[in-house]
C-alpha cells in the first residue's frame, strides 16, 4: 500500500512538471484546458494557435472593439483603443449580462 501511494505521488508530480514545462515553453498546458472547460468557455484558435484562457473580465460592451474572427468563426474583440499592429493584447468574447471570456496569446503564438 505504501508503494502505491508513493507511485501516485510520483505520477502527480511528473504530470505537474510536464504541465509546467509546456507552459514555460509557451504552450497551453492541460490545466488551462481543464480550467477553460470547467468555466464553460469555448476553445478558441486564431490562425491555428490555441489561445490561453485567462478567466472572465467584467466590463461594459463599449469597452470592446471588434478584432478578428477565430478559426471557429467566433467574433473576437479587443480593448477599444489598442492600435491595429499590436498583437500581444487580451482577446475577449463578450456575453450577454455576464462577464466576457478573456484569452491571451501563448508565448509562441501570433
Amino acid at each position: 500500500m505504501k508503494y502505491i501511494k508513493m507511485l501516485i505521488v510520483a505520477a502527480v508530480l511528473l504530470a505537474v512538471a510536464a504541465d509546467l514545462t509546456v507552459w514555460w515553453r509557451g504552450g497551453v498546458p492541460v490545466m488551462n484546458h481543464i480550467y477553460r472547460i470547467v468555466s464553460g468557455a469555448p476553445n478558441v484558435h486564431l490562425n491555428g494557435t490555441t489561445l490561453l484562457y485567462s478567466g472572465t473580465f467584467k466590463e461594459s460592451k463599449e469597452y470592446f472593439a471588434p478584432y478578428k474572427r477565430s478559426d471557429e468563426g467566433v467574433q473576437l474583440y479587443k480593448a477599444a483603443g489598442i492600435p491595429e499592429g499590436v498583437t500581444r493584447h487580451w482577446i475577449f468574447i463578450p456575453r450577454d449580462d455576464k462577464p466576457a471570456y478573456r484569452y491571451s496569446f501563448p508565448k509562441y503564438g501570433i
